[in-house]
């Protein structure tokens, strides 16, 4: 997917033979971290570091870096697997994230969404 969906210019950007891992295994590592339940960038360093690459792998600040930089490419290789997966099949994938509509401490004061939202999943 990387090879396909990444643009060029990203893929041969200044300096990219020197990081010590290749954007593909960034990719990969960062969406298994989240996959494993880790949410903030410092968790998911951590994880990676840890049970992944002890030794061979870029430095938080690098990382987090990189992994800004490759935001766009990640979401245009969801975005075309996406495409292609509705293109093959009848039915549609359906993000089942919560939103919250009020801070916690509002939630019975809370009036405007009052009939079709509750606390909790919807």
């Amino acid at each position: 997917m990387y090879q396909r969906f990444v643009p060029d210019k990203v893929r041969n950007r200044r300096n990219v033979h020197l990081q010590k891992q290749p954007d593909a295994v960034i990719i990969a590592s960062y969406l298994w971290a989240i996959q494993e339940g880790c949410r903030t960038a410092s968790a998911i360093y951590r994880a990676i570091r840890h049970n992944l690459f002890p030794n061979n792998f870029p430095e938080r600040s690098r990382f987090c870096r990189i992994c800004q930089n490759l935001a766009p490419s990640i979401q245009r290789m969801r975005y075309f697997m996406v495409l292609d997966l509705c293109q093959i099949c009848s039915f549609g994938l359906i993000d089942s994230f919560p939103c919250p509509l009020c801070q916690p401490i509002r939630n019975l004061r809370a009036t405007l969404l009052s009939e079709v939202a509750d606390i909790g999943y919807i």
